[in-house]
């Protein structure tokens, strides 16, 4: 059976707006009512048929239409065009506080949402100390909502909604306001979500987050659904569609040095430029370069970093690969036969110097930049997978 249908769903907003104007003419057009409207499709033709008891993420760069689509969820909004189905009670947690009460302390604000939501004074009252102990405010629990912080807000709103009987829990991009502990808390009470059979759509920004909790993903672009499918597979064609080939460029310089690095790029095992690689995949980092004269062995260097984190540092010299000499145009590849990193965004450096390292031809600190996301076996802890195994010892 399914929580949410949506068929032929589109949004759209008119946009009123005027040209800058004399005071005269800005009077007058009041009484002829002359003005410009802009349209605008928030979200177009979207078809989304969403099971009872599944956990649905949806990602997507900022405007795309993730925002409208679970405000149309909720009933805040009405779609122009297509059918929205809705089985069963419907929470949403889109923004923070909404619907708080800035005067009204946190305590009278339960009641108030409570009552909101549909709760009687009884069961309010049966859940509020499950509330008030989720929340972990403290004393500001009986002190005006104005006074709290935007986690504050969080915390009490996150409460508040999860405490009530619900089928469907609609979340926009909310817990990263919340610290680490708190986030995990609201996870945890997420994943009980999911053991009980509720239907959960999640937006996020934290893609980790979202592959790990979410059963399958929706990859929203312009208002259009680009990718449905299994979270991992969706989060691979959305990281790809972000162009992080923008990111990693010729070096925009004229040649001005005995050798100088003209570009770096990136190649997975079919030969084709990628900054986006599974871990276990096949990874090499190609660096091109302009000798203006015939330079006898040079050194061609790579480092690799994770944050503060020096990972690697391969060159031509030490893996008893050297070059006799280079002149004009060239090309040097370091091959990774087996990407070993965690998740995550790695910067890469390059450098060419002589074979005494007396000699610094040209470097590139951290200038370029590729992405590993999960293979078949995941890196919980850490930054690097070793190719190891476990095994008992038994005793004798």
């Amino acid at each position: 059976m399914s929580a949410i249908e949506l068929k032929d769903i589109g949004k759209r907003y008119l946009l009123e707006y005027r040209d800058r104007l004399s005071l005269k003419e800005s009077i007058l057009n009041l009484y002829k009512g002359t003005s410009r409207q802009k349209e605008i499709w928030a979200l177009k033709d979207i078809n989304l048929e969403i099971p009872k008891g599944q956990a649905l993420g949806i990602i997507g760069r900022n405007g795309s239409g993730k925002t409208t689509l679970l405000k149309l969820l909720c009933g805040i909004a009405k779609p122009t065009t297509g059918s929205l189905r809705v089985n069963g009670h419907i929470v949403g947690l889109l923004e923070l506080g909404a619907g708080f009460q800035s005067d009204l302390t946190g305590r009278e604000n339960i009641y108030l949402n409570g009552a909101i939501m549909g709760l009687t004074k009884k069961e309010i009252e049966r859940n509020i100390n499950a509330i008030i102990d989720f929340a972990d405010i403290g004393d500001f629990i009986d002190a005006p909502v104005r006074t709290y912080s935007a986690g504050m807000y969080l915390r009490l709103g996150f409460a508040i909604a999860t405490h009530i009987d619900f089928d469907i829990l609609l979340i926009d991009e909310i817990l990263s306001v919340g610290d680490t502990g708190f986030q995990k808390r609201c996870l945890k009470k997420m994943n009980m979500f999911k053991i009980q059979n509720k239907t959960i759509v999640f937006v996020s920004h934290n893609l980790e987050t979202l592959r790990n909790f979410c059963d399958r993903a929706v990859f929203l672009d312009d208002g259009k659904i680009v990718e449905e499918g299994p979270s991992g597979e969706v989060i691979y064609k959305y990281l790809i569609s972000l162009d992080t080939r923008s990111q990693i460029s010729k070096k925009e310089v004229l040649p001005m040095h005995e050798i100088s690095i003209t570009n770096v790029y990136f190649k997975n095992n079919k030969g084709e430029i990628n900054y986006i690689f599974r871990r276990g995949e096949e990874m090499s980092i190609v660096i091109e370069y302009f000798a203006q004269k015939r330079i006898m062995n040079p050194v061609f260097g790579i480092g690799v970093y994770a944050g503060d984190s020096y990972l690697i540092g391969p060159n031509t010299r030490d893996d008893d690969c050297p070059i006799d000499c280079v002149e004009g145009d060239g090309s040097v590849e370091y091959k990774i036969r087996s990407i070993p990193f965690a998740d995550g965004k790695y910067e890469v450096s390059i450098s060419i110097h002589d074979v005494e390292g007396a000699c610094d031809y040209d470097s590139c600190y951290r200038s370029f930049n590729f992405r590993v996301i999960s293979g078949e076996k995941k890196i919980k802890y850490g930054l690097v997978g070793i190719d190891g195994a476990w095994s008992i010892i038994k005793k004798r």
